[in-house]
């Protein structure tokens, strides 16, 4: 991992405020180390056993204690760590603007192998076809970090998580574009999003065929006409954003790529990607050279 990047990740976690949620008793080992040591070990696709070995921290800086595997388990889970992991993502997420007028949303899947024996991994499309495993749902604005994401198996529909995502948007004051490719193209989802006074913007799911006589959204039909129009055709090329910013991601050595062998069932897998999108989000500040204008 950059040792650069590395030492603005150990600053912010190490300094950061955060609510411990103590419940009595003391640990040896902080929250902040275990914060520190799982990141380490998501940012190479490692075990977190790897990382709880100092000869894997060469040139980068060390945590102030080495917990053993069997405490980074059972602490990775404890209400003061994703305490820290919810206070690192809400920082990361006041670099982004407070206003947007259009945001993005998208999936990507993660694939695991066909014959694994995941019982949460499900067969469902990807990108090259037919695939096992799981999909990454998020809605991104020009911040560092998604404005929402949710973890779901493969086989889950992009819309049905959608309708879970958007009323979980913070509030914007203004009407917001929400632009999303053809497999948004919902009435509930539009109903949704016109509850939050949003616009959806996909296009229609069957190209080229006609509406039926069927009761539409307005604001699906909204989305249509739009979608003829010069402002409408601009606004949905910016779609391309959220593709970028997954694409980047599964370029870069502490971007989210696949999962490694070891990251398995629902609740480890979505502990990884919150863990990468944390990385990733540490990368766009850095690359923007933005990470030293506000202490944390």
């Amino acid at each position: 991992m950059d040792g650069k990047l590395w030492n603005e990740v150990y600053r912010v976690v190490m300094t950061i405020d955060y609510t411990t949620c103590e419940t009595g008793g003391s640990c040896y080992h902080s929250d902040r180390t275990i914060v520190l040591v799982f990141l380490r070990a998501v940012a190479d696709d490692q075990p977190v056993s790897w990382a709880c070995d100092p000869d894997h921290w060469a040139g980068l800086r060390e945590p102030p204690s080495w917990p053993s595997q069997p405490t980074m388990s059972r602490r990775l889970r404890s209400p003061g760590v994703v305490a820290l992991l919810q206070a690192i993502v809400a920082w990361l997420d006041s670099y982004g603007p407070e206003k947007e007028r259009t945001i993005h949303i998208d999936g990507r899947a993660l694939a695991v192998n066909a014959f694994s024996k995941d019982r949460d991994a499900r067969w469902g499309y990807a990108t090259k076809g037919f695939a096992r495993g799981y999909k990454i749902h998020a809605i991104w604005g020009s911040g560092p970090v998604p404005l929402a994401w949710q973890l779901c198996s493969l086989n889950v529909s992009e819309p049905k998580v959608a309708r879970h995502l958007v009323p979980g948007l913070r509030p914007v004051g203004h009407r917001c574009y929400l632009v999303g490719d053809r497999a948004y193209d919902s009435n509930p989802l539009h109903a949704v999003s016109a509850s939050r006074g949003d616009q959806l913007l996909a296009p229609q799911k069957r190209r080229g065929r006609a509406l039926g006589h069927g009761t539409h959204h307005a604001s699906r039909l909204t989305s249509l006409r739009m979608l003829e129009t010069d402002y409408g055709r601009r606004l949905y090329r910016r779609r391309t954003a959220i593709e970028r910013q997954f694409g980047n991601m599964a370029i870069r050595p502490e971007g989210l790529d696949q999962l490694p062998a070891h990251v398995r069932r629902l609740p480890r897998v979505r502990q990884f990607v919150n863990a990468k999108l944390i990385l990733n989000g540490f990368r766009i500040l850095k690359n923007k050279n933005q990470l030293q204008l506000q202490a944390p």
